[in-house]
């Protein structure tokens, strides 16, 4: 006669995978697992009734636990997430006592890169021009979990104030999450770096746009221009000024003071004169020279010790409007003879220069004759 069998209680411990666990799950998705009820000699147990109770534990330390259900023939599953890469803890116990191979350590890696990524870099604080800068682009998936870099494609450019493409000098990725991009551009003025990412070129996802503000670099002696031709001719006793623009030694014109600047005339009489400076703020100097002698004078600018370009420059002073108290009898007059006589005069302006005058605007009379002179300029 036939018998049959039953398997006895199950027994944890031998109690086993029904499937094979997966060891490792990408962060944001689910693992399934299975368990199969069985008694201290193997046998499978159909029974519904055992309970068992899942734990699990992740890289954060935070804990869960839930029953398994009973699907069929003695087989309890279920399924975990975790949102947190790094290692993950599966424990299954039946009335308190693992089964066999729990706990289970499995492996959660990150999500692809996301728009949550983070970029850092020394772009952010305004660099200069001819220095170079760069973009660190910190990979995070959705979950703000640190993304795998070398398992992506990620791309920085640099757009110009016109849209143009300057690529990043260099890239390279840092530990294994981070990827540095490198810019350098001598031109001053606005940028925006602009940071992708994807599988491939083709299937990019933009993790944000930096502005950048490249400012001039030091100011260059041998670059500063003036902002006018300089002037070559002046009035004597008019004030006159020598302007300049600071420049760095790419051509970027700078838009602040500060720089060391000074100014000193030669005066027709070889003697020196300092000039007053005046910085403006933004970038222009102005050194100004009141000569009230007539001749060549030759203006120096000087920053740091060194000439700067297109000085040193002439500059012509004129003599000014000849004034009635500046003519003067280049003699004595001793006495004048009867019929046509010659009298020397010397015509000056209010600073003694020797200067011409109208002819037509001078007038000699005779106390004691009606007769009035031609005057002739000599």
């Amino acid at each position: 006669r036939q018998i049959t069998v039953f398997a006895a209680n199950v027994f944890a411990a031998a109690c086993a995978e029904n499937s094979t666990i997966p060891r490792s799950f990408v962060a944001g998705s689910s693992v399934d697992f299975a368990i199969a009820s069985k008694d201290f000699f193997g046998n499978v147990v159909p029974s519904s009734t055992s309970v068992f109770v899942a734990l699990t534990k992740d890289a954060d330390g935070l804990q869960n636990s839930f029953l398994l259900p009973h699907t069929q023939n003695g087989v309890y599953a279920s399924s975990a997430m975790s949102t947190r890469s790094g290692g993950f803890e599966l424990s299954i116990l039946l009335a308190g006592v693992h089964v066999s191979g729990s706990p289970f350590q499995l492996e959660v890696s990150p999500a692809a890169p996301s728009n949550k990524s983070r970029l850092s870099g020394s772009a952010f604080g305004n660099p200069i021009a001819g220095q170079p800068f760069d973009v660190n682009a910190h990979m995070l998936d959705q979950f703000l979990n640190s993304a795998d870099a070398t398992r992506n494609v990620v791309q920085s450019d640099m757009l110009d104030s016109y849209g143009a493409r300057i690529p990043a000098a260099s890239s390279a990725v840092v530990g294994s999450s981070t990827v540095n991009s490198v810019f350098l551009v001598t031109k001053a003025g606005n940028y925006t770096i602009v940071t992708q990412v994807g599988e491939s070129l083709l299937h990019m996802v933009a993790l944000g746009n930096v502005a950048v503000e490249v400012r001039p670099a030091l100011p260059s002696v041998r670059n500063t221009v003036p902002i006018l031709p300089h002037p070559t001719v002046a009035l004597a006793g008019v004030m006159t000024f020598f302007t300049v623009q600071a420049v760095d030694s790419f051509g970027n014109l700078l838009t602040t003071g500060g720089a060391n600047f000074s100014a000193f005339s030669v005066r027709p009489d070889s003697s020196t004169y300092v000039l007053n400076v005046t910085d403006h703020f933004n970038g222009q100097y102005s050194a100004a020279i009141l000569a009230t002698q007539s001749g060549l004078y030759d203006i120096y600018v000087i920053r740091d010790g060194a000439e700067v370009l297109s000085f040193p420059t002439s500059l012509n002073v004129l003599s000014g409007q000849a004034i009635a108290s500046g003519i003067k009898m280049s003699s004595p007059l001793k006495g004048i003879s009867i019929g046509s006589s010659m009298l020397e005069f010397i015509t000056s302006d209010q600073y003694g220069n020797p200067a011409l005058i109208d002819p037509n605007l001078v007038f000699i009379q005779s106390v004691s004759s009606p007769l009035i002179t031609n005057v002739i300029p000599r």
